[in-house]
């Protein structure tokens, strides 16, 4: 098993706030470089044979591929990264309690509030001006992009020593490029984007 402590979530760059991407740090564990479709997987198996339990709760996909609800064809993350205390990635020899995987599991432990007020709040901003373009399309205009992420967390005493609140909340927004393709078709002509014989 191997731990993933506060700090380390907090010092260790990433890109996509997915505090699954930690899960990297494990012996034998990898995660995918596909920003459309973050998984984890370990033990040279698919990410279908993997789980991740947050205080105790399985996030287990049980409709799609992927191993944990959220990861299919997707650029999010299960649980915002503000809440995650801690998190340990086991890929051997975990307890029959740990159900729906085979090779590796999160187990995860979220912030709470305690008796004292504390909060963070982040902001991350990167346009097109502040990536690189590949070698080949260089030639290229770049095209639109840009991607923003912010995030607040609040925590603290309802009633002390007894009613404790924590809060957090992310939201990323991305602006990417896309491709146009104009098809024409002999015989067809286009009037005001209505094709007729």
């Amino acid at each position: 098993a191997t731990s993933i402590s506060q700090t380390q979530i907090n010092s260790l760059p990433q890109n996509g706030r997915n505090f699954l991407n930690f899960a990297a740090l494990a012996p034998g564990v990898a995660v995918t470089p596909d920003a459309e479709n973050k998984q984890f997987r370990a033990g040279a198996t698919s990410a279908n044979q993997v789980n991740v339990f947050i205080d105790g709760q399985s996030q287990k996909n049980q409709v799609l591929q992927g191993g944990t609800m959220g990861q299919d064809s997707s650029r999010g993350n299960p649980f915002p990264q503000l809440a995650i205390q801690e998190f340990k990635v086991s890929t051997q020899n975990f307890k029959a309690e740990y159900e729906q995987a085979g090779t590796a599991i999160i187990s995860a432990v979220t912030k709470t509030g305690g008796n004292d007020f504390h909060g963070s709040a982040f902001v991350t901003y990167q346009s097109k001006d502040m990536i690189g373009q590949p070698y080949f399309q260089r030639s290229a205009p770049k095209g639109d992009y840009q991607n923003t992420e912010y995030g607040v967390d609040i925590g603290g005493p309802i009633v002390k020593d007894l009613l404790h609140f924590y809060v957090a909340y992310e939201h990323r927004k991305d602006q990417r490029p896309t491709d146009a393709v104009n098809i024409t078709l002999p015989g067809f002509e286009s009037e005001n984007g209505v094709f007729a014989k």
